[in-house]
């Protein structure tokens, strides 16, 4: 099993037998950091589903979606007060589910800008390295924006309404429900504060700070040379 973490790779082998290598994302490897990139303002990584989907998928209605509205309204009044620009990264790939996210958004607030996920390769990450903050729910990309060393935050506040622990920041490792850079409520003073301390940091500070998260949350292996070595290990033994 090629997972994200060893904090991972223990979980899966709570119910699947065999051998767990923490590798990171693969996809996400699979891009360079673009270190030279711009940071522009904040993005916001949208975690929009259609209704249809929603109830598809088993997920109760309405508050999935109204946890994420009650957050965007607070990061647009946020981004409006320091002048700082806000994006919205889209979700959604077919262009029907694309307008309805924007859609989504602009009747929560039109002080962003939306950006539709790309087909080209690696256009999110780039948009990501572009950043000065991402924020992220609790999106795979947003565990894949850290490990790019991007400051971001988690607002993993769906975790507060549900039994559901996976919500929480950094599952399945227990982390404390708030942090530095990451809560497990909605709290206005708490989310501007970690939004103060990500505009701030120094880059030295935070490598340090996330350094002490990364081998629980994800890796990140540039080119998937761990992938690679193993592969390259059982060619050797079958040759």
């Amino acid at each position: 099993m090629f997972v994200f973490s060893t904090v991972m790779g223990n979980e899966y082998k709570k119910y699947i037998t065999g051998d767990a290598y923490p590798i990171g994302s693969f996809r996400n490897n699979s891009f360079k950091i673009d270190k030279k990139a711009m940071n522009n303002g904040i993005t916001f990584i949208s975690t929009y589903t259609p209704e249809w989907k929603i109830w598809a998928q088993n997920k109760e209605r309405p508050d999935y979606i109204d946890q994420e509205k009650i957050l965007f309204s607070l990061l647009c009044k946020i981004s409006s007060e320091k002048k700082i620009k806000l994006s919205v990264l889209g979700r959604q790939i077919d262009f029907s589910s694309m307008e309805l996210e924007e859609k989504f958004y602009k009747e929560i607030d039109t002080n962003f800008i939306y950006i539709p996920r790309k087909e080209e390769k690696g256009g999110s990450y780039k948009r990501i390295d572009e950043s000065k903050i991402v924020v992220s729910v609790e999106s795979t990309m947003g565990y894949e924006s850290l490990a790019r060393g991007k400051r971001t935050a988690f607002f993993c506040i769906r975790s507060q309404d549900k039994k559901n622990k996976s919500y929480n920041f950094g599952w399945p490792h227990k982390f404390e429900d708030t942090g530095p850079f990451w809560t497990n409520f909605y709290d206005e003073i708490y989310i501007r504060k970690i939004i103060d301390y990500l505009l701030n940091i120094p880059d030295k500070e935070w490598m340090l700070e996330t350094t002490k998260h990364l081998n629980k949350i994800m890796l990140y292996d540039s080119g998937n040379q761990i992938f690679k070595k193993f592969i390259k290990e059982i060619e050797s033994k079958t040759n």
